[in-house]
C-alpha cells in the first residue's frame, strides 16, 4: 500500500511538471489573447455552435515558413479532432511571413494555400459563444487535464515520413489531411499551372529538396544539417547511373545551388522561375527576401507550389525539413525512389 502512494504521489508530480508551462510559453499566450480576445462578438452576439470551436492562431510567427506553420497546424487540427472540436486557423490577425503590414487584420493568408479546415469563417469563428484560442506551438496554461493529455497525444506524432515513425503515424496523419486540408482554389490553380509549364507527360522526373542560404550560414540549433552540393550531386549521379531520368525538378531558395546544379546537369535542370537568394551572412531567408521587396504573398505560393511539384515526381531526393514531410503527405504513397538525408542536427552533431 505504501509503494502505491509513492507512485501515484509520483504520477502527480510528473504530470504537473509536464503540464506547468515556462515562463515564456505563458507570456506569449497571454499575449496572443491580448491580442485576439477583443475580437470576439460582445457577449450578447455570441451564438451556439454545434460543437466547442478551436481558434489556431499564434504569436510567434513572423519568421516561420509555411510548413513549420503546418506542422503546428496539423497538431491542433488533430487535437480537434480527437476533442470534438470544431478547427479554424486564424493566420490573419498576427503577423507572419506572409501578410505585409498594411494587410494584418484584413487577410487570412492560410486561406493563399487552404481552405479553412471545418468550412468554418474567421468571422463565425469568433462569434461563437464556446471559443477555445490555442497558441501555435503551445498548450495553454489553463486547459483542463483532459486537454492537455490530448495535447500530449498529438504532439507525440512526429517525424511521420522517416524510419518506424512512418510505419506508427504515417496513415493517421494522411488521413487527417486529405479530411481537412484542401487546397484553395488559387493554390491549386497556381500548382496546375506550373506543373503545366515545366512536366512533360511521359517524362521520368527526379525531384531535389535543396535548402541552403540560412541553414548553411547561421546553422541553426537542432534544426536538421543539410547537404552540400557535393553531396547533393553524388546522389544524383548514383540515381542517374541505374535509373532513367528525363528532367530533374529543383526546389530550392539558394541560386548558388541551382546554379551549381545547372552547370553539372544542363538541360535537365527544370525549376519554377522565382526569386533565389544567396547565402547571407546569418540572414535569415525572410529578412533577406524582405530586403529585395519581394511580394510575400507570391514568395508564399511560390515556395508552396515548389514542394506540391516535388510530389508529383516519380523520385525524391531531399534534405531533411518540416517541407520533407508534407512532401509524402501531399503524395499520398511511396516515390520509386526515396532518399533524405539524415546527417544530424546543427550544434548537437555536427562537427566542430
Amino acid at each position: 500500500m505504501a509503494m502505491s502512494r509513492i507512485a501515484g504521489a509520483a504520477r502527480r508530480v510528473v504530470n504537473r511538471v509536464v503540464n506547468r508551462p515556462s515562463a515564456v510559453q505563458k507570456r506569449y499566450y497571454l499575449q496572443l489573447r491580448a491580442r485576439l480576445d477583443p475580437l470576439r462578438a460582445p457577449e450578447a452576439e455570441r451564438i451556439e455552435t454545434d460543437r466547442p470551436v478551436l481558434l489556431i492562431s499564434g504569436i510567434t510567427m513572423q519568421g516561420t515558413g509555411i510548413f513549420c506553420d503546418m506542422l503546428a497546424f496539423l497538431r491542433w487540427v488533430d487535437f480537434a479532432d480527437r476533442m470534438g472540436y470544431i478547427p479554424v486557423i486564424d493566420m490573419q490577425n498576427v503577423e507572419n511571413l506572409y501578410l505585409e503590414d498594411e494587410w494584418v487584420g484584413k487577410v487570412n493568408a492560410f486561406e493563399y494555400f487552404y481552405r479553412q479546415p471545418a468550412g468554418m469563417t474567421l468571422e463565425e469563428a469568433y462569434r461563437a459563444r464556446e471559443l477555445y484560442i490555442v497558441n501555435r506551438l503551445d498548450c495553454p496554461y489553463d486547459f483542463t487535464r483532459a486537454q492537455k493529455r490530448c495535447y500530449r497525444e498529438v504532439t507525440a506524432v512526429k517525424d511521420w515520413v522517416y524510419g518506424e515513425n512512418r510505419a506508427r503515424h504515417f496513415e493517421r496523419v494522411r488521413a487527417l489531411y486529405e479530411k481537412y486540408f484542401v487546397l484553395s482554389e488559387e493554390a491549386d490553380a497556381f500548382i496546375k499551372e506550373q506543373h503545366r509549364s515545366l512536366f512533360t507527360p511521359g517524362e521520368c522526373t527526379l525531384g531535389l529538396l535543396c535548402r541552403g542560404t540560412d541553414y548553411f550560414s547561421k546553422h541553426p540549433y537542432g534544426h536538421q544539417i543539410q547537404p552540400s552540393v557535393e553531396q547533393i550531386a553524388g546522389k544524383v549521379d548514383e540515381l542517374l547511373a541505374t535509373c532513367r531520368i528525363d528532367r530533374i525538378f529543383v526546389a530550392t531558395e539558394d541560386e548558388s545551388i541551382l546554379a551549381a546544379l545547372r552547370a553539372r546537369y544542363a538541360q535537365k535542370i527544370i525549376c519554377i522561375d522565382c526569386p533565389r537568394l544567396t547565402t547571407g551572412k546569418g540572414e535569415s531567408v525572410a529578412e533577406a527576401f524582405g530586403k529585395k521587396r519581394v511580394d510575400r504573398k507570391m514568395n508564399g505560393l511560390y515556395y508552396f507550389a515548389s514542394i506540391a511539384l516535388l510530389a508529383q515526381c516519380d523520385h525524391l531526393i531531399a534534405g531533411k525539413t518540416m517541407a520533407t514531410q508534407f512532401i509524402s503527405t501531399l503524395r499520398g504513397k511511396p516515390f520509386a525512389t526515396e532518399f533524405y538525408w539524415d546527417l544530424g542536427r546543427y550544434g548537437i552533431d555536427e562537427k566542430r
